[in-house]
C-alpha cells in the first residue's frame, strides 16, 4: 500500500527563502563587480618596463570596499539562514538539500574573511 503525498506545495516560508536565495546570489554577483572597482589596478609588465607605474592605482578604494563588505555579509547571512531552515524542514526522502546554498555560504564567508584580514587593515 502506497501512502499518498499530502503536501499541497511550498508554503510561504519556502517561497520567502527562494526569494531571499535569489537576492543573495544577486548580491554575490554584484559583489564581484564591486570587487572589480574596489581592488587596485593591475600594472602590466610593459608599464614597469617603461617606468610608468605611477599612472596606475595601487590602493583599495574605501567606498567600493565598504559596499563589497556589506554585499558579502548579506550573502553569507541569507545563505546560512536558508541552510538552517532547509535542514530543519527536510523530513522526507524526496526532499532535496540545496548544495548551491553551501557553495554560496563558503564563497561569501571566505571572500569576507579575505577582505577582513588582508584589505581592511590596509585602509585603516
Amino acid at each position: 500500500m502506497k501512502v499518498a503525498d499530502k503536501r499541497k506545495g511550498p508554503d510561504w516560508v519556502i517561497k520567502t527563502l527562494w526569494i531571499l536565495t535569489v537576492l543573495a546570489w544577486l548580491g554575490f554577483i554584484l559583489s564581484l563587480f564591486s570587487y572589480h572597482f574596489a581592488r587596485p589596478e593591475l600594472v602590466p609588465g610593459y608599464a614597469e618596463y617603461i617606468q610608468t607605474t605611477q599612472e596606475y592605482r595601487t590602493e583599495w578604494l574605501k567606498d567600493w570596499t565598504a559596499i563589497l563588505t556589506y554585499q558579502l555579509i548579506f550573502s553569507a547571512i541569507v545563505s546560512l539562514l536558508a541552510i538552517i531552515v532547509n535542514s530543519r524542514r527536510l523530513k522526507r526522502k524526496t526532499d532535496k538539500f540545496h548544495f548551491n546554498l553551501v557553495l554560496l555560504a563558503l564563497a561569501s564567508v571566505s571572500a569576507f574573511s579575505y577582505i577582513w584580514v588582508e584589505v581592511l587593515p590596509l585602509l585603516a
